[in-house]
């Protein structure tokens, strides 16, 4: 079976999410991804790795030297929850966007955990990266 991605990338409020979806309508076995924010990522993901991976470090580094791991981990976890919570707001309702974070802050002081003990980054971003590639398998062979 062959199943098509409508990934909509541009201005808000230019019609594309219109467009997009008439167009799903037309197309057997097709989805629309519409979030700008997500798209953009993938399309830039080399260049945004790399300098997320270098921010992520500088900012655990000076947590760690000032507070600590266990805080250093804590506060980063905290704002990459914070990020994420940003993305589910308009997917969930209020109470609901909470409680859909609640796993990803785990999933913060997991990866935070394993940056400690590792020292590096590499398979913090592999595993982030195969959690994602998790997800959207999820959403697109049982959710959809």
């Amino acid at each position: 079976m062959k199943r098509l991605a409508i990934l909509t990338v541009g201005k808000t409020h230019s019609g594309k999410s219109t467009f997009a979806n008439a167009l799903a309508g037309r197309l057997a076995n097709t989805t629309v991804i519409d979030q700008d924010n997500h798209a953009s990522f993938s399309l830039r993901i080399t260049r945004t790795c790399c300098r997320q991976k270098a921010q992520i470090s500088l900012r655990h580094d000076r947590l760690l030297k000032t507070q600590g791991p266990a805080i250093a981990i804590a506060i980063t976890a905290v704002f990459y929850t914070l990020y994420h919570l940003l993305s589910v707001i308009p997917i969930f309702e209020a109470g609901f966007s909470l409680i859909a974070v609640l796993p990803v802050l785990l999933a913060g002081l997991f990866w935070g955990y394993v940056r400690q003990k590792t020292g590096s980054l590499s398979a913090v971003i592999i595993s982030h990266a195969l959690s994602d590639l998790g997800i959207m398998c999820v959403y697109w062979f049982i959710v959809r």
